[in-house]
């Protein structure tokens, strides 16, 4: 999993992607929404995806 699970607003999404390429670029494992495949329970891979998350950051 993630070392870094990014939390951001959907109306976010063009903020949030140039972060989480520079969290990538620096050498963390970033997690973010976008890693949620179609038909996923989406509350059940968020709920798992933070806990596994060493830092959150939040946007």
């Amino acid at each position: 999993m993630a070392t870094v699970f990014l939390s951001y607003d959907h109306d976010d999404v063009e903020r949030a992607a140039p972060i989480a390429s520079a969290l990538e670029k620096g050498g963390h494992s970033v997690w973010w929404d976008r890693h949620i495949h179609g038909g996923a329970a989406f509350n059940d891979e968020i709920e798992a995806a933070v806990e596994a998350a060493n830092a959150v950051v939040v946007l």
